[in-house]
């Protein structure tokens, strides 16, 4: 009954705030007078959704009202039970690794967390990955469920997940009906947050696009735990705790080529050192390098090695199948650039030089001392632009060569000059 007398208040809170009688509201809504009285009185059972939108129409309810008296008709279970279908609460956090390395720090920062736990960085970088550790390593926390979400955000030829789509899958995940699922974001939204009210359940959102992807998806109790990973900082999302990822440093990379590589094709140490500084101590790198030994009996290190030291075919080098292409997945990371900001990373990867000032990028583009900050900061924000101390910029190293290349092309296709790297000018 808990769910009948939730809607019937909430419809009588609505009609009366209309200032319409039961007889008046029927007439509006086509809905009988008896009908609405046995709703409001908790005496007949929640309605379906076209008779819930005929009542929101009648009403003259905005969107947030009918999505908060369409989410009303959905039973939830009282505090003491936990959401989910029939084969109980959702558990569908992604297995972990077993050659995880580092991240110690990060994943301290994680383990008592509470609200919303944002982990940014470069293309390639390990956010996935440690967010999978962290929550299978808190998921104890959360007996109501965990829930783990792909939004595709910066996946090749595909589009970022809409939000009203990511909310569909987790209400399904959770246990709702699909009758009960109205087809509005609103509507859905309000039935999220009704769904996980006053429940302790963990969420994982991956690859997401901005703030305005995640926002709707937010659970709505105080003792949830989301997980988001980005490559933007995502500042908008106020009291957040940001865990921005760095590369890893070079004994943790070192380890985890061996671990990867197997001990079967150990590499020399000097050469192992080399590989993993050769790929910019970059996981998703260190990890294809690793596979192209370990699965290729005709290839050493050394020979991978001899290969990596010719920087024009590296990127080339670091493809391997059944993971995702390094070149591809840096491509994405400039779809959200204008073309100021894909001009200034275009001129600053013509130089054979990575580091650089903020002044040299300004001399570089002509765009004037504010709008070269405000390009910096963009690419900063995006982990395009590493600041290894104040006042310098520097690209990542194989970023630098790839951005050499697709970058400076996709001006030359939109008809923007772009520096040539022959240009003598240096940091």
């Amino acid at each position: 009954m808990e769910r009948q007398h939730r809607f019937g208040d909430l419809l009588r809170d609505f009609r009366l705030r209309a200032a319409l009688t039961q007889e008046e509201l029927a007439s509006k809504s086509g809905i009988s007078a008896r009908t609405i009285s046995l709703l409001e009185t908790g005496k007949r059972n929640a309605p379906r959704l076209a008779s819930v939108r005929l009542l929101a129409a009648g009403l003259g309810l905005s969107q947030v009202d009918g999505g908060a008296l369409l989410s009303a008709t959905t039973a939830v279970p009282d505090r003491r039970s936990r959401i989910g279908g029939p084969f109980g609460p959702p558990a569908c956090l992604p297995p972990d690794i077993p050659d995880f390395v580092g991240r110690e720090s990060e994943l301290g920062k994680m383990r008592s967390a509470n609200g919303i736990v944002v982990i940014s960085g470069m293309a390639g970088i390990g956010k996935s990955t440690l967010a999978v550790r962290a929550a299978r390593g808190v998921a104890s926390r959360f007996p109501d469920g965990q829930f783990f979400c792909n939004l595709y955000g910066f996946t090749a030829d595909r589009a970022p997940l809409a939000p009203k789509l990511a909310l569909l899958q987790l209400l399904l995940l959770a246990g709702v009906p699909a009758d009960r699922i109205g087809s509005s974001l609103e509507e859905r939204v309000g039935l999220w947050r009704t769904v996980t009210a006053n429940r302790r359940v963990l969420l994982v959102l991956d690859d997401t696009a901005d703030d305005r992807q995640i926002r709707p998806l937010l659970p709505g109790a105080s003792g949830s735990l989301t997980v988001v990973t980005s490559r933007p900082r995502l500042p908008g999302l106020a009291g957040a705790l940001p865990v921005p990822l760095d590369v890893l440093p070079p004994a943790s990379a070192t380890e985890l080529f061996g671990r990867i590589g197997g001990e079967d094709r150990p590499a020399e140490p000097e050469i192992a050192a080399e590989i993993v500084a050769l790929c910019g101590y970059l996981p998703l790198a260190i990890r294809i390098a690793a596979l192209r030994v370990s699965r290729g009996p005709a290839r050493t290190a050394g020979e991978l090695l001899l290969r990596l030291r010719d920087s024009d075919r590296r990127l080339g080098e670091l493809r391997t199948n059944g993971l995702p292409d390094l070149g591809a997945a840096f491509s994405q990371s400039y779809r959200p650039l204008d073309t100021a900001e894909l001009t200034l990373l275009a001129r600053l990867a013509a130089r054979s030089n990575r580091v650089f000032t903020a002044e040299l990028a300004a001399e570089l583009t002509g765009l004037g001392p504010h709008r070269t900050e405000c390009a910096l900061e963009k690419l900063l924000d995006h982990h395009l632009l590493l600041q290894p101390a104040p006042g310098y910029y520097a690209l990542h190293s194989l970023l630098h060569q790839h951005a050499r290349g697709i970058a400076g092309a996709r001006l030359t296709r939109i008809g923007q000059p772009w520096l040539d790297p022959d240009r003598a000018i240096t940091a």
